[in-house]
């Protein structure tokens, strides 16, 4: 159980970096 929820957590984290990227590169407004 602890693995599957780290899984999830760090597949989170890409997702979050993966949008801070795409926002840094187009301008969005908020």
């Amino acid at each position: 159980m602890g693995q599957k929820r780290r899984k999830w957590a760090n597949v989170r984290n890409q997702h979050g970096l993966d949008l801070l990227t795409r926002v840094d590169h187009t301008p969005m407004p908020i």
